[in-house]
């Protein structure tokens, strides 16, 4: 994106091939498993539930097929973190009420990062994330320890 300013479709694909040799080199191949095929066909052949979700996609259309998938079987309080704070265009999707009500039944939970990622270093961040909460009352309840309570 830095450099065309706009992300096109297949910028980023890999083969499988590839993505493992990466996972190999950078990671724990041994904890994955790798399932080819679309966001909205390949997500649904993984029955598990989820208590954390990375999403690493440059479209809309794959960041919803993503949620559609994800969220419904995210646990209560459990966190969805992403690279893409700073592509306006696919974070909007965390804050549109009317897909969020259309899709899951739900307002849109909103997005930490947007535009400018977690600063978690002095060259910027494209991270951010969202958290599931089913009870915003109950999630957010004072502590004994705070005035006023």
């Amino acid at each position: 994106m830095r450099l065309t300013g706009h992300y096109r479709q297949g910028m980023y694909s890999g083969a499988l091939a590839e993505v493992r040799e990466n996972v190999a080199k950078y990671g724990s191949i041994g904890q994955c498993e790798f399932v080819q095929g679309l966001f909205s066909d390949s997500l649904r052949a993984i029955p598990a539930k989820f208590v954390f979700a990375f999403i690493d996609v440059d479209l809309t259309s794959s960041m919803k097929d993503c949620i559609r998938q994800i969220w419904p079987r995210l646990a209560d309080e459990g966190l969805v973190y992403t690279d893409v704070s700073c592509d306006m265009e696919v974070v909007r999707v965390w804050f549109d009420d009317g897909w969020w009500q259309k899709e899951l039944g739900q307002r849109a939970p909103g997005y930490v990062g947007t535009g400018c990622g977690l600063p978690v270093s002095v060259n910027g961040s494209s991270l951010g994330y969202v958290q599931k909460i089913a009870d915003v009352n109950k999630s957010y309840e004072r502590g004994s320890w705070f005035a006023g309570s």
